[in-house]
């Protein structure tokens, strides 16, 4: 298994190391290792983990709720259902959203349109 240093993480997900390390005081990452001299460690798990909660921030899930899901993750399989309701429910509002902005990419469409027009008959 590839151990990857901070800098690798951050030139991997993107992250900086501020918000790297607020992952890590809000409970967002666990369990991360250190070397004797501080420098912390991190596994192709934790990478993985890290690309997944960005892409739930992408999403608008809230810290909090990703913090929850992290540590129903690290409860364990008995937390299966939890953690595949909270998907669901986020999976839901996305798509909620998706609607709003099709409804919005269709109101500016029909405006376009219409100047469109104006500007032809001018």
């Amino acid at each position: 298994m590839k151990n990857f240093t901070m800098q690798e993480i951050i030139s991997e997900t993107g992250l900086t190391a501020d918000t790297l390390r607020y992952y890590e005081k809000e409970g967002m990452i666990s369990g991360i290792h250190r070397k004797p001299n501080g420098h912390r460690v991190y596994t192709n798990s934790d990478l993985e983990w890290l690309k997944f909660a960005i892409c739930l921030r992408k999403t608008g899930m809230s810290v909090k709720n990703i913090k929850e899901y992290r540590k129903l993750m690290d409860e364990g399989d008995k937390t299966i259902s939890i953690r595949k309701e909270m998907l669901k429910n986020q999976r839901e509002k996305i798509l909620e959203e998706i609607e709003v902005l099709k409804e919005g990419i269709n109101r500016l469409d029909f405006k376009l349109e219409y100047y469109q027009s104006i500007e032809s008959n001018l």
